[in-house]
């Protein structure tokens, strides 16, 4: 009967920390990678397993700490409302984080490449999560003085369940709307002219993505197979791309033209490599040019 009572008295506090940790850990970045899908190389299916293994560790890592600190409070003489004193600010630091992180974002400045005014940037929203978590803490107070820190910390468990089935209706309807669970891994809609190689004169560019110089180097003295294969390529020992991964570097390597996160990517790369004066040069000496990509992202003008 004890254990089971202890079990039913901890139950709030697992709820809550259960929300909290679903909003920071799995809503948050779900919903920013659906909402944000061409600014991230990578799909749903390698960003979800990081992200369910760091709510488990931070879920069970809270818990663990809530139930050391509930175990402590029964040995001091049953001193459960001090036990129930920290995991009502801890819900009250959930609540406030909820408003700030759903309803006060509209005034985060764009990343469009325009000016951002950081001495004023948030001092508003501050204030209203000042105001808010002390509001919030004078009625915590004032029902916990009128009933018992009990009832109060499970109507607040209440509380976190409602806002779990919002966050949870919202994430759904965001992965449906955006096809955000596809894999971007796509096929390329033709192979004509892949291995075709002219007899009189040919442009080739290897790209050794995400290999550092001095490997790749280390590799061909180690193969004279390989060093024989491109003895008469130009190796450039300190090209370096603009970007991180491989989408944004390949048009801006081909093109020279920046991606700023200003407007679409697809009307960038449009642009890119309609303009680009790699292409025009090649094509003015007859070059026959093709792309080919699994995921190549363009509006579809003709290059």
């Amino acid at each position: 009967m004890v254990i089971k009572k202890n079990l039913l008295a901890l139950l709030p506090m697992v709820l809550i920390t259960f929300v909290f940790c679903f909003m920071l850990f799995i809503y948050e970045p779900i919903f920013m990678y659906a909402t944000n899908m061409n600014d991230f190389w990578f799909d749903f299916g390698i960003m979800i397993k990081p992200t369910i293994k760091i709510f488990g560790l931070f879920f069970l890592a809270c818990c663990l700490v809530f139930v050391a600190f509930f175990t402590i409070c029964k040995l001091l003489k049953n001193k459960i409302w001090i036990y129930n004193g920290l995991v009502l600010l801890f819900f009250l630091i959930f609540v406030v984080t909820y408003v700030q992180g759903n309803w006060l974002v509209a005034s985060l400045p764009g990343l469009d490449g325009s000016e951002i005014s950081w001495e004023v940037l948030g001092k508003t929203d501050d204030l209203i999560a000042g105001v808010l978590f002390c509001v919030l803490t004078i009625a915590a107070i004032m029902l916990t003085v009128k009933f018992d820190s009990d009832r109060v910390v499970k109507w607040c468990s209440a509380v976190s369940l409602v806002i779990f089935i919002m966050l949870l209706s919202s994430l759904i309807s965001v992965l449906g709307s955006n096809d955000a669970i596809r894999n971007k891994d796509g096929i390329n809609l033709t192979m004509a002219n892949f291995n075709t190689i002219s007899e009189n004169k040919n442009f080739l560019i290897f790209l050794v993505d995400t290999v550092d110089a001095e490997a790749f180097e280390n590799i061909l003295d180690d193969n004279l197979k390989y060093k024989n294969v491109f003895e008469d390529f130009t190796f450039f020992t300190d090209a370096l791309s603009a970007y991180p991964h491989t989408r944004n570097a390949i048009p801006q390597i081909l093109s020279g033209y920046l991606y700023k996160n200003e407007r679409e990517f697809s009307e960038y790369c449009s642009e890119a490599y309609n303009n680009s004066r790699l292409f025009s040069m090649l094509s003015d000496r007859d070059y026959n040019i093709n792309l080919y990509s699994s995921d190549l992202v363009w509006n579809g003008e003709k290059i």
